[in-house]
């Protein structure tokens, strides 16, 4: 396998979780801060249970559309001409 196409995987995750740290939730209208991923406060648990599903959420569907991608790739480069042997 060309180590493009793993390259390729890779970046969708990691262009996923940059969506993800954009888009990520907001409450009263200021985004959630990423403070809130370490805190131990019992009244911060909901926002911090929220943030990490949807980084998480936005991270894998990156990931799994790199795979798609890098898949598509690599079927397109290597894919046999007719008359071709083996």
């Amino acid at each position: 396998m060309n180590p493009l196409t793993i390259l390729i995987a890779i970046a969708g995750g990691v262009i996923g979780a940059l969506v993800g740290v954009v888009t990520r939730p907001t409450f009263m209208g200021m985004q959630v801060p990423f403070s809130v991923l370490t805190s131990t406060a019992p009244m911060d648990e909901p926002f911090k249970n929220e943030l990490q599903s949807h980084l998480l959420a936005t991270t894998g569907i990156g990931l799994v559309v790199g795979i798609v991608l890098a898949a598509i790739i690599y079927a397109l480069t290597n894919r046999s001409t007719p008359g071709q042997n083996g």
